[in-house]
């Protein structure tokens, strides 16, 4: 909520990672569905980038307005690296 209060409308946010940096867990959102940060898009290009983890039930997934990196295993993806794959995806409007 803090963010929105602070006009931030889309958001990828680092929830976790393991002590390693192997493994980290993230959030992806949006404040409404006209902000143009197509969640759905990413977690197509994502699941696609992380093939080798994910499957039906461990997968970059969500709502249009709310997701993340998969549950059970996490992403193996930086955060520099997701930055690069949401900027690459979803070019400056």
């Amino acid at each position: 909520m803090a963010m929105y209060e602070d006009d931030i409308e889309a958001y990828a946010a680092l929830v976790a990672k393991n002590e390693d940096e192997s493994s980290f867990v993230y959030t992806l959102g949006r404040s409404t569905i006209w902000i143009p940060f197509d969640l759905n898009k990413l977690y197509s290009r994502l699941n696609e980038v992380e093939d080798d983890l994910v499957d039906k039930n461990n997968k970059w997934g969500g709502s249009r307005i709310v997701g993340g990196s998969p549950r059970r295993t996490g992403s193996q993806l930086k955060p520099d690296e997701l930055e690069t794959i949401i900027n690459n995806t979803l070019p400056s409007q």
